[in-house]
């Protein structure tokens, strides 16, 4: 997972033509709804519901990937691919990672927007 950075800001601000009010209003709107996505993702695993699993990762893995959130982003995609290969032997550990990443993503975001990233 170290591959990946928690939170890129130099890949967010670049799909947002380094608007940074623009980028801080989208992960807010993505606060909104991830946590009942986490749910739906979470109920998908445990019923073995490969096509919720599949479209649920997917979508959040896009909105990660555009808000700069790489190593979440990361484990969506391997959530993804366990869906669609149909092995869930590994899925388990990967959503609780996946859940850990994201509230890294956000208190990273937070340090990013209140100024306290280094570089700014």
């Amino acid at each position: 997972m170290s591959e990946y950075k928690v939170f890129d800001q130099i890949a967010a601000l670049d799909r947002v033509d380094s608007d940074k009010e623009l980028l801080c209003e989208l992960v807010d709107m993505f606060k909104k709804t991830y946590q009942e996505n986490l749910k739906n993702l979470e109920s998908a695993i445990n019923n073995h519901d490969l096509d919720s699993i599949i479209r649920t990762s997917h979508m959040m893995k896009g909105s990660l990937g555009n808000l700069g959130g790489m190593t979440a982003f990361s484990l969506a995609q391997k959530i993804e691919a366990c869906g669609k290969s149909d092995n869930l032997t590994e899925i388990g550990t990967l959503f609780q990672n996946f859940r850990l990443e994201i509230d890294k993503f956000f208190k990273e975001f937070e340090c990013f927007k209140n100024g306290q990233w280094p570089g700014d």
